[in-house]
Order: C-alpha cells, then sequence, then structure tokens
C-alpha cells in the first residue's frame, strides 16, 4: 500500500480576510467616471472604492484629533 500525501487546500487564509459586502449604488453619470478613472489607473473598481473610502475616514480621523502642537 502505498502512502497517500495530505492535500494542501488550496490558497493559504488571507491574515485579514475582506470578508464583508456592501452594496453601492451610483448614478450612471459617477459609475461611468469611476469607470473612467479604474481605466486610466489600472485598478478594479472595488479597490478604487476601498481606497477612496479608507482615505476618508483616515483624513477624518486625522482632522478629529487633538492638535499636538498647542501643547
Amino acid at each position: 500500500m502505498s502512502e497517500k500525501r495530505k492535500h494542501a487546500g488550496g490558497r493559504p487564509k488571507a491574515a485579514n480576510p475582506l470578508a464583508t459586502d456592501l452594496k453601492v449604488r451610483f448614478t450612471a453619470e459617477d459609475a461611468q467616471r469611476l469607470n473612467a478613472y479604474c481605466e486610466r489607473n489600472s485598478v478594479k473598481r472595488a479597490i478604487a472604492i476601498r481606497r477612496a473610502v479608507l482615505d476618508m475616514i483616515a483624513e477624518d480621523e486625522q482632522n478629529a484629533a487633538p492638535n499636538q502642537s498647542d501643547a
């Protein structure tokens, strides 16, 4: 009887998986502008939207933080 190797199981699990699915609605014009941006920058729509949202949140958090230079 030959010894069988155990299957590795596919891709390794991501450290921080993108598990939450959100739906966003755009006007036709906004969707067209997003598609044009993605084509110009060779980026997928989901990545472009994710980057925009994370940039917006980071800017908000930076503005909400107490100003350290006033001390």
